[in-house]
């Protein structure tokens, strides 16, 4: 019996704190930029990214993805990509993504540390230019997905439920 009720327990949890999870998929256009020297240049606005989080929920992970060259040129001059301020792709001078013939993805998850940056529904994309010739950017993808936070009542029902429990296997053990 004291099995059947910390099963129901942990499923009435899991019930209450059951992921609601949303997807938001964003994209940034193209972007050419032909920056001038001293390199590196001041910060360059690509692009920004405007969403709402739902009530009740938040960032849980977040992917950006994008490619060094686009439709006009498949190569790039070399560039730091940001997104607020955090570093999420990098072209270095005569890598591939600078000499190709073909676009050159890249990609960059977030760490749980970083998810901060989406609390206020506004994420600006920028870059710096690092050498001459011309910033070429593709279409950047921007994917979040949110979740429920689990309310406090939930918590303390679940505590109390877990207390509970306790309290009946204590009883039980005595008798």
């Amino acid at each position: 019996m004291l099995r059947k009720m910390v099963f129901g327990v942990f499923v009435a949890f899991a019930l209450v704190t059951q992921a609601n999870a949303t997807i938001i998929d964003m994209n940034v256009g193209e972007f050419n930029y032909d920056g001038s020297s001293p390199y590196p240049n001041s910060e360059q606005n690509v692009g920004s990214y405007i969403f709402g989080i739902p009530s009740g929920e938040e960032v849980v992970s977040a992917t950006i993805s994008g490619t060094f060259g686009n439709s006009t040129v498949s190569n790039s001059a070399a560039v730091q990509v940001f997104l607020d301020g955090i570093q999420v792709a990098e072209c270095l001078y005569q890598a591939t993504c600078w000499s190709s013939q073909t676009v050159t993805p890249w990609t960059y998850t977030f760490a749980e540390g970083e998810l901060g940056i989406f609390s206020d529904g506004l994420a600006l994309l920028t870059s710096v230019q690092t050498n001459d010739f011309v910033t070429r950017l593709g279409v950047t993808n921007l994917v979040l997905e949110t979740a429920s936070v689990p309310e406090p009542a939930s918590l303390a029902l679940m505590g109390i439920g877990l207390a509970g429990l306790g309290f009946a296997r204590r009883r039980k053990s005595k008798s």
